[in-house]
């Protein structure tokens, strides 16, 4: 079992498959699963985006990567038979849109739109794995919500034509012999946070918590996969006492979140929680997938879950073919 894990893409759908591409080349692996901690950045309608995902994407059009997914439910969308993915010239006259409604010029947004279709367009026919993820703070989750309606209660839901990507709402889905607990959202009262900040959906409050671990507790639970962390780490002051809850309850082998956008390195909670002395689970922090202001892609924002003979491992790839991504190169499809 080759897992390979990532967390806040904020949009930058295509990044993390071309790092899934490169991974798979360069280590010779064909990856069992992909899974995200949240802030994927599902927003299939741009005029949709929230205030923050909004101003980054007016400087960034690497914020738009989910509109290159056909988006399920509505019956407006046009994909590409077989491929799940919208028309080119939707995806350009969407941009426009944003453009026009941000009041910046479409030149870049729709040049680096259309680089990001032609690496798509020779990644994905050589990509099988599925994409498991858990709703962050910053994804569309009216639309969401819709997509799970159409699941008809499973476990995750496909929330684009391809059916590569799959949401979990909360709970817990075995995929490949792999067995996630999946917590959509922030614990929003936490750390001084104001709940009507935040979708409904959101927000994770007592009543939401035990009933995610009433059904996260079906079986056992090799990793549970959040957007938010428990209390003091990555930072001081910053964190859920809920989600250190979900730890102690389920005993999980990793507890893989993010949401903090910080770099730090994995821990064991038993070192990190006196209280949890007998607890197993190592915290896995990832940063934000995404570019520093140099170009260098940030640190510690990419990881693998291997089992092998049973023994499960986890390490942060750090390999001279993941720094050679760059803002400026990563859309080749060779390095």
């Amino acid at each position: 079992m080759q897992v390979l894990v990532f967390s806040d893409p904020h949009g930058r759908i295509p990044l993390l498959l071309r790092i899934v591409g490169e991974a798979r080349r360069r280590l010779d692996v064909a990856f069992d699963l992909i899974l995200v901690a949240g802030d994927l950045g599902v927003w299939p309608d741009p005029l949709a985006l929230d205030s923050s995902t909004r101003r980054c994407a007016r400087a960034d059009p690497g914020e738009l990567g989910f509109l290159h997914f056909a988006p399920l439910g509505d019956g407006t969308v046009s994909g590409v038979p077989g491929g799940g993915l919208r028309d080119p010239a939707e995806v350009d006259a969407l941009v426009r849109s944003f453009c026009a409604a941000a009041g910046v010029d479409s030149g870049d947004h729709l040049r680096s739109i259309r680089r990001e279709r032609e690496l798509l367009d020779g990644l994905l026919p050589e990509l099988r794995c599925p994409v498991l993820f858990v709703g962050g703070n910053h994804e569309d989750y009216d639309y969401l919500l819709r997509c799970r309606d159409l699941a008809h209660g499973q476990e995750s839901c496909p929330v684009e034509g391809t059916g590569m990507l799959s949401w979990i709402p909360s709970g817990r889905t075995v995929r490949r012999g792999l067995s996630v607990a999946g917590l959509s959202g922030l614990d929003a009262a936490a750390a001084g946070r104001s709940p009507a900040r935040y979708h409904e959906a959101i927000r994770i409050d007592d009543d939401r918590t035990l009933s995610f671990l009433e059904q996260a507790a079906s079986g056992p639970v090799d990793v549970l996969l959040s957007h938010d962390g428990p209390p003091g780490f990555p930072k001081d002051g910053k964190g859920s006492d809920r989600i250190l809850l979900a730890v102690s309850e389920l005993d999980p082998l990793f507890h893989v979140f993010g949401h903090y956008h910080a770099s730090r390195a994995p821990a064991l909670y038993r070192e990190l929680y006196p209280e949890l002395s007998t607890c197993r689970t190592r915290a896995i922090h990832l940063n934000k997938l995404a570019f520093l202001p140099g170009g260098a892609l940030r640190e510690r924002a990419v990881g693998l879950l291997r089992w092998s003979d049973a023994v499960p491992s986890f390490e942060l790839l750090d390999a001279p073919w993941l720094r050679a991504l760059t803002a400026q190169s990563w859309h080749r499809l060779t390095l």
